[in-house]
């Protein structure tokens, strides 16, 4: 968990789903500072302005991959009270509640990425090379 003093932003995720993600964050966690939510496409004229005046110190990227990535490297010097940007993909859509968890057994079985696949067949190509491609490569073309 993060330490209640850092100051955190909340960026990226569909309509509603940053906001929610902020409410269900401070359901569980009420001495958590979130001092900004902003769903703003990543090219939006005052983003960086925005978050700058909340004088965040841990941002939550949430654009989806490469954009949050590209995001990050491009702006994260541009923020001086930032210290850390992660991008976290999906994670407000699965914390806001907007997209539902696979069973817990699946989820420890590590097939959590087998249940996203049935609910979202266009994923299809990008779990092949997460769990099949990355993984030949890392233990077979590395040696």
């Amino acid at each position: 968990s993060v330490p209640y003093g850092l100051r955190i932003f909340l960026l990226g995720g569909r309509q509603g789903v940053a906001q929610k993600t902020k409410e269900n964050l401070l359901k569980k966690y009420p001495k958590i500072k979130i001092v900004g939510v902003s769903e703003a496409a990543p090219n939006s004229e005052d983003l960086i302005e925005t978050i700058d005046k909340s004088r965040a110190q841990i941002i939550f990227v949430a654009y989806g991959c490469p954009k949050q990535e590209l995001w990050i490297a491009e702006n994260l010097v541009k923020i001086p009270t930032a210290r850390i940007a992660m991008g976290i993909g999906g994670t407000f859509d699965f914390y806001s509640g907007a997209t539902p968890r696979a069973p817990k057994w699946m989820q420890q079985g590590g097939l959590e990425w087998l249940f996203r696949l049935y609910r979202q067949p266009s994923r299809i190509g990008r779990i092949w090379k997460a769990v099949v491609i990355f993984p030949w490569k890392v233990l077979y073309k590395s040696h």
